[in-house]
């Protein structure tokens, strides 16, 4: 049987119409190399043993991948970079500044309307 025999709901057609159950391909914990596949608690993370420059540049790959940064020249890249580090400053210096301000206006407005006049001395 083909994979195009099966339907898209992981059920098959066998010779007389009758739907049955797909066999799955990962059987017995083996790959299709026939070699074994370890549990999940076996498995080892090779970010575990990395040094604090081999983990920054390892963040720095995933960000590049996320942004598709990585297919551009490094000019390009390096002008990208610098983009998003200013426009994240300015957020944060932004968030920084001026969010403790509207929150504590925020709360006394929730204040005012949630807590009763007469539990307010």
């Amino acid at each position: 049987m083909t994979f195009t025999d099966a339907n898209r709901n992981g059920t098959e057609r066998s010779e007389n119409g009758k739907a049955s159950a797909a066999i799955p391909f990962n059987l017995g914990g083996m790959n299709k190399h026939g070699e074994r596949i370890p549990e999940r608690d076996q498995m080892v993370n090779p970010k575990d043993n990395l040094s604090l420059i081999d983990r920054i540049r390892w963040v720095y790959f995933q960000f590049s991948l996320a942004t598709c940064t990585y297919m551009l020249d490094p000019w390009e890249r390096h002008l990208a970079d610098f983009v998003f580090l200013s426009v994240f400053a300015m957020i944060t210096y932004a968030c920084c500044t001026y969010l403790p301000h509207y929150a504590m206006h925020l709360l006394t407005i929730f204040a005012r309307i949630f807590v009763s006049p007469k539990s307010v001395s």
